[in-house]
């Protein structure tokens, strides 16, 4: 089966889906207001492609789900066409990968390789580091670092860089996500 088929209509909805969270198929029917039946066949091609991966749980209460689904790893399918080459991969993610092609999602082009340069200056420190979000509405490039400890950071931001740098405490940066500013998330401790 080519993997490309794969991510397209209702399985590249449920990918999303649990790209969040672990769900069952009964959830996610629901959520794309469709019928379990249907879930749970687009659910099979999912995990014969090796993205999804089933966990049936412990202690069923009556009306809970028996079996969840989530991603099975950290994937990217990267299809490549330029002159003189043409290819295509599955690439599990590291990290800087992650880091990387999240950048290149951004929507200024002239961002990527200014992405690319901060993995490398944070890198020391991505153990102290929680998340690192990307603010999408300005022209420049705004970075907020989020850290148990922002004062193990501050020297990130006496760097000379074309970014501007904020580092915050989680409790800042919980506040930030609860106003709902635009910023698109580079790096999250909790599943790299």
């Amino acid at each position: 089966m080519e993997l490309e088929s794969l991510f397209s209509g209702t399985r590249w909805n449920i990918l999303k889906l649990l790209s969040e969270a672990e769900l069952s198929p009964i959830e996610i029917a629901q959520l794309l207001d469709t019928t379990p039946a249907n879930i749970s066949q687009q659910l099979r091609l999912l995990e014969l492609g090796g993205l999804v991966k089933s966990e049936k749980t412990r202690n069923v209460e009556k009306g809970k789900p028996r079996i969840v689904y989530s991603l099975s790893s950290n994937l990217s399918y990267l299809i490549l066409a330029s002159n003189n080459y043409a290819e295509k991969k599955q690439l599990p993610l590291s990290p800087y990968h992650s880091f990387v092609l999240r950048g290149w999602f951004l929507n200024n082009e002239e961002h990527h390789e200014a992405v690319n340069m901060l993995y490398w200056q944070i890198k020391p420190y991505l153990k102290e580091i929680e998340k690192v979000a990307a603010t999408t509405t300005k022209k420049e490039l705004e970075v907020i670092i989020s850290a148990k400890n922002p004062e193990k950071l501050k020297k990130l931001t006496d760097a000379k860089s074309e970014i501007k740098l904020k580092i915050m405490s989680s409790e800042e940066f919980r506040n930030l996500s609860a106003k709902k500013a635009e910023y698109h998330l580079l790096f999250d401790q909790r599943i790299e």
